[in-house]
């Protein structure tokens, strides 16, 4: 039997055809993938931005701002995807693949758009400090048990995910670097925030298998 996506994943293809329409355009980009990921906060993938330390709604507002809007439609049922917006959710039913998993969901449609990499949504998500390192890392978090809050000082991070942590860190010191090569210093400043968050997530943590 052919795996399935989940009610949010179908969801969120369906509400990108709706976002398109809002915004006039006569293809599903990818863009409109992530509008739509944006819209519900219970989601997985709206849950792996707020441990990332983005604001859903803010990335919402930004790509508003970043596409110039055409005439509204509601007729959107037959809008096609673009070559971009196919890829990307060819990629995430490889990510539920790869992960194992016996669904595709909003988590796995994220890390498409990161890895399609061209689309305005993986711009968008760069420029946001979301990489997949962060995203699978955030993905096998959401995954362990609740944990009460008396109890977090006794978090033990599994081996997995600290590898994933780890590799995060290396992504934003590159983007750290790279903005002190380029004399951006509000957003070197801004990437050593995000690295410092990373660091008190590992910090005084030992892995278990």
């Amino acid at each position: 039997m052919a795996k399935q996506f989940t009610e949010w994943g179908k969801q969120v293809l369906s509400g990108a055809r709706s976002e398109a329409g809002r915004l006039g355009s006569d293809y599903v980009r990818t863009e409109h993938i992530l509008l739509a990921l944006c819209r519900d906060p219970e989601n997985t993938a709206v849950r792996a931005f707020a441990g990332l330390g983005v604001d859903a709604q803010a990335l919402t507002a930004a790509i508003d701002r970043r596409v110039e809007p055409g005439t509204p439609t509601l007729d959107v049922a037959d809008l096609p995807f673009t070559p971009g917006a196919k890829k990307a959710v060819e990629l995430a039913i490889k990510e539920s693949d790869r992960l194992g998993q016996d669904y595709i969901g909003t988590e796995h449609l994220l890390l498409g758009l990161l890895k399609e990499d061209e689309g305005l949504a993986a711009g968008m998500l760069r420029e946001q400090g979301v990489g997949t390192a962060g995203v699978q890392a955030e993905i096998e978090r959401l995954a362990e048990p609740d944990i009460p809050a008396a109890a977090k000082e006794d978090f033990v991070l599994t081996s997995r995910v600290k590898i994933a942590l780890e590799q995060a860190r290396a992504e934003v010191e590159q983007e750290t670097e790279s903005a002190l090569r380029d004399g951006e210093y509000e957003k070197a400043t801004w990437w050593r925030a995000k690295e410092r968050a990373i660091l008190d997530l590992l910090g005084g943590t030992g892995a278990k298998e």
